[in-house]
């Protein structure tokens, strides 16, 4: 990648390769396998500033990865159908560099959805997570903008298929009030409603639903909760 230079290289007598980057004044590991484990990407897709893969889907016979990224290009989308080798799917944070991190991914009617961690504010105030899909994995729309109408649900955090219907979860930066849960019949940009405001029975220290699972007929919300305790909320049937 840019900067990069390879000052030196070793290898040690477990196959681990190792890189002097004179560039970035840093030294990277290469592992080809712990305990029966195999690497299968180059660290950070090649850019060190892909700090995390925030999420994993499978799709149209490929397996996508979202990234987190802070240098200010934005996340990054990367898919692959053998298992190791990685094309990028999106880049510039799926058209907005301020979307920091592609936080979750999935399949819903035939297209892969994308929910964003949008950090600008951090920096200028927030423009508010955001939802796009795609029916190819390259194409990419946006069907949601500026935290559904708030800019303060600086994340699209979590998506649940439950009831024929997409729902997604959003996370509140500045603690204005708790985690919102929205739903689309469609996963149109015209086609969202809430059915949770203000972290469930407005607890705000509710702040976000880190997980969704679906069970006997009821979606069941897990959420983070640093004051109270975590919590666990399911739906009507």
């Amino acid at each position: 990648t840019d900067g990069d230079y390879g000052h030196a290289i070793a290898l040690d007598s477990s196959g681990n390769v190792y890189v002097a980057d004179h560039g970035n004044q840093d030294v990277r590991k290469f592992a080809p396998g712990v305990a029966g484990w195999v690497q299968v990407n180059i660290n950070g897709f090649g850019d060190r500033a892909n700090s995390s893969v925030y999420s994993l889907a499978p799709f149209a016979g490929n397996l996508y990865a979202g990234t987190g990224n802070w240098s200010g290009a934005g996340a990054q989308l990367w898919r692959t159908n053998s298992g190791t080798d990685w094309t990028p799917a999106a880049t510039s944070g799926l058209g907005d560099p301020c979307n920091g991190g592609i936080d979750h991914l999935l399949e819903f009617k035939g297209q892969l959805y994308a929910g964003t961690y949008n950090w600008c504010w951090d920096v200028n105030g927030s423009d508010g997570g955001q939802i796009w899909r795609s029916p190819d994995g390259l194409d990419w729309t946006q069907v949601v903008d500026g935290g559904f109408g708030d800019p303060n649900n600086g994340e699209v955090f979590r998506f649940a298929v439950f009831g024929d219907a997409l729902y997604a979860s959003t996370w509140s930066f500045t603690n204005a009030h708790g985690t919102e849960v929205w739903r689309s019949d469609t996963g149109d940009s015209s086609d969202w409603e809430q059915v949770v405001s203000n972290g469930f029975n407005d607890d705000p220290g509710n702040s976000v639903v880190y997980n969704f699972e679906v069970l006997d007929g009821y979606l069941y919300a897990a959420t983070y909760n640093s004051e109270a305790g975590a919590e666990i909320w399911r739906s009507p049937t």
